[in-house]
């Protein structure tokens, strides 16, 4: 058994940490809760010792004291303290982990701090232990129904309508503090690993690619209401593997992303300590504590402590939409807008964007959760995880006989939020959904010196749980959900127009799913259903999502996401035509008119401005200023990718060995019609020009002419039943 509170079982040691969380919480000043710990046998024991710990005491301050005497308190002084050689290395680390300490006692205040931390950890250790079910309060759940938004009806375009017009209420917050230690990201030199955003996918950052997404749906809001919009965005960072400086990092390398750094907003979660199975706190060297970021259940506090909920109020954001950074394809089709248009239409407090769940995969599930707190019944959309399924009586079972697919649909982390709602919840709530998942081995170091591995984890949290302390109170159980009007709610979608993540590198013979390449797979099936249901374009046939790793390639594609972001609207843009197998269409604009082009080889269309112009200050102003192409009845035939040399290819690492590339600078314009164009060629248009290719004798001939304004544009309008057209 551990070295905790002396001799007992992890049932006494609950018991005598509860005791003593229920004493400290009593006690008003710093001054009263140390006389409480000075009182401990451990701690009078451990003070009494000659040593570093002793020395290291005389003098600090009670809230530095306390925080040291809270871990003899709960029994790990002699894993955490020890220190066989006393010299100016150890009085530093002693330093360093002082400061880690505090943090730990002060954000986890409200449930005892380091204290009652570990009074968390050992109840859930206990639980699992004894496969406990909720005891304390009867429950129920319910398969939740809501706006299936996969489906092309007026009530999705409505709400497609109101997310979009209601914009300017939103904020959106980005937990990208993740280690991703699976996904084994290493800098340059070899020597330093990287968090999850700097995963380059499809040619850019994760972090990239939610604010591209962003941006997309604020100039569908310019190209239909003529109006400038920046969302402000919140980020929670952490300080693994220097997760914080990288994005700061990230988003100075990329001048902000055309957008004010005043935009902008980050906060850290704190680090928090690894927990052995035995309770005992997990040592990576002398006086080093293995630390973890704790979980993005405590973004809601952390937003409200930094001053991020008050950064949205002061511009007026009462909403907001959360996104993970794993998960790039979360706004495909513009599927966040009818999401978050429910949420605004109906008054909504917090709802879960969900899909379809695979069966026995590491994903929770969104339920209806009807539970009785005494004579009062409580009701809710909410999620519970799958590591808490044995808890909670929920078995992996098909949604109908034979389905691949579970009775409940999946949680995605795609979060829509009242932040007055938030703020409420977080006063019965401060930390939602707290679990520990003991899933991974870690190496650890006992009092004795020796090391060993032993399973681990540490209090994690999950920030979509708040919804727990946003059910309704109703009068009656309920048979039906679709008979509730609750504060949460749900919205469906198609699986892989909604979650695919780059959670782990790929490894050969494992399965590709979570993996980059999975996620890469995905994409480009979304790209063949586009291009060929909804663009009318013919497309090669795509195979099984392991095609991409063995090498066959189909077809490569890569757009811009403000080229629609609605798939209505790119199909208005691209019709016809067709791409070889093999082929790559590559298209960075969002001003394109591409009519009846056949594709043999690679197409590279790059407008540095796509969405309009920068101000004096570099920032991106929405306009008609934008790169413009239009092609019509083109034919492409060149040699395109080089097949044999492809690796990574959802890196967007492409060899080509030819390619029709055209590059078109601040408000250039490029267009052909009526012609073939054949082999390697490059096109490169001046801003102020535009380039024509005219059918000749010859094939074809340029003619570069310059323009003191767009020669056109698209033009956006809504009918009466919400379409929007060109």
């Amino acid at each position: 058994m551990g070295a905790g509170l002396q001799d007992h079982g992890l049932e006494q040691r609950v018991l005598d940490l509860r005791n003593l969380v229920k004493r400290l919480k009593a006690e008003l000043s710093t001054h009263d809760r140390l006389e409480v710990l000075n009182a401990l046998p451990q701690v009078q024991e451990a003070c009494a010792k000659p040593g570093l710990l002793r020395t290291f005491l005389a003098g600090l301050t009670p809230d530095c004291e306390y925080a040291l005497k809270a871990v003899l308190a709960i029994g790990q002084g002699g894993i955490v303290f020890r220190c066989p050689d006393q010299n100016d290395q150890c009085f530093e680390r002693l330093r360093t982990l002082l400061q880690q300490l505090i943090v730990i006692e002060k954000f986890y205040g409200s449930i005892g701090g380091i204290i009652g931390y570990q009074l968390e950890v050992l109840q859930l250790i206990l639980e699992q232990a004894q496969q406990a079910k909720s005891s304390d309060r009867q429950e129920r759940f319910l398969r939740p129904i809501g706006l299936d938004i996969s489906q092309d009806t007026l009530e999705v375009r409505q709400a497609r309508w109101v997310g979009l017009a209601r914009m300017g209420e939103m904020g959106e917050i980005y937990p990208v503090g993740g280690a991703g230690d699976r996904l084994n990201l290493i800098d340059d030199d070899g020597k330093t690993p990287l968090p999850a955003a700097r995963l380059r996918f499809a040619g850019r950052t994760l972090l990239e690619s939610l604010v591209r997404d962003l941006q997309a749906r604020e100039y569908l809001h310019y190209k239909l209401f003529n109006e400038q919009l920046v969302t402000p965005v919140a980020f929670m960072t952490s300080e693994e593997k220097d997760n914080h400086q990288q994005i700061v990092s990230i988003l100075r390398e990329a001048s902000f992303f055309g957008r004010p750094s005043s935009a902008f907003f980050s906060f850290s979660q704190p680090m928090v300590p690894v927990i052995t199975i035995h309770g005992d706190w997990c040592m990576q060297d002398v006086l080093q504590v293995h630390m973890k970021p704790g979980g993005h259940g405590v973004m809601w506090m952390l937003a409200r402590e930094s001053g991020a909920l008050d950064w949205f109020a002061n511009q007026d954001r009462d909403k907001v939409l959360v996104r993970q950074i794993n998960n790039p394809i979360a706004d495909t089709d513009g599927g966040t807008l009818p999401f978050t248009g429910v949420g605004l239409e109906e008054s909504k407090a917090f709802g879960f964007a969900s899909c379809k769940r695979l069966l026995n995969t590491a994903e929770g599930v969104n339920v209806i959760r009807e539970r009785s707190i005494g004579d009062e019944v409580y009701c809710g959309v909410t999620n519970i995880e799958y590591c808490e399924f044995p808890k909670h009586g929920i078995e992996e079972a098909a949604v109908e006989p034979g389905s691949l697919y579970s009775e409940y649909p999946a949680n995605t982390n795609i979060l829509f939020a009242d932040l007055n709602a938030v703020s409420e919840a977080l006063e019965i709530c401060p930390i939602p959904g707290m679990l520990i998942n003991m899933k991974s081995e870690f190496r650890c170091i006992g009092p004795d010196g020796r090391e060993q591995f032993c399973p681990a984890g540490r209090l994690e949290s999950t920030m979509q749980n708040l919804a727990d302390a946003l059910a309704d109170r109703i009068e009656e159980t309920v048979a039906q959900p679709e008979d509730l009007c609750l504060r949460t709610y749900l919205t469906s979608n198609l699986r892989h127009k909604t979650i695919s993540v780059t959670k782990k590198s790929y490894e050969l013979g494992r399965p590709i799913e979570e993996t980059p390449e999975g996620c890469f797979a995905t994409l480009q099936k979304n790209y063949h259903t586009l291009l060929g249901d909804y663009c009318q374009m013919t497309v090669p046939f795509v195979g099984d999502k392991q095609s991409y790793v063995r090498g066959e390639l189909p077809f490569i594609v890569h757009l811009h996401p403000a080229l629609g972001p609605l798939w209505e609207v790119i199909a208005q843009k691209i019709h016809g035509g067709s791409m070889a197998r093999g082929a790559e269409l590559q298209l960075q604009i969002a001003e394109l008119s591409m009519q009846n082009v056949h594709l043999r080889g690679s197409l590279v269309i790059d407008a540095g401005s796509p969405l309009g112009t920068r101000d004096g200050e570099g920032h991106t102003v929405y306009d008609e200023d934008g790169g413009k192409c239009r092609l019509k009845n083109v034919r492409i035939e060149n040699e395109g990718m080089d097949q044999e040399k492809q690796k990574d290819v959802w890196r967007n690492d492409i060899v080509r060995k030819q390619a029709l590339t055209i590059v078109l600078h601040g408000n250039a314009e490029f267009e052909a019609e009526d012609i073939t164009i054949t082999g390697n060629q490059s096109f490169e248009v001046p801003a102020g020009h535009r380039m024509r290719l005219l059918a000749s004798a010859q094939g074809f001939e340029q003619k570069l002419e310059a323009i003191d304004q767009p020669t056109w544009y698209w033009s956006y309008q809504v009918d009466d039943e919400y379409r929007i057209m060109l």
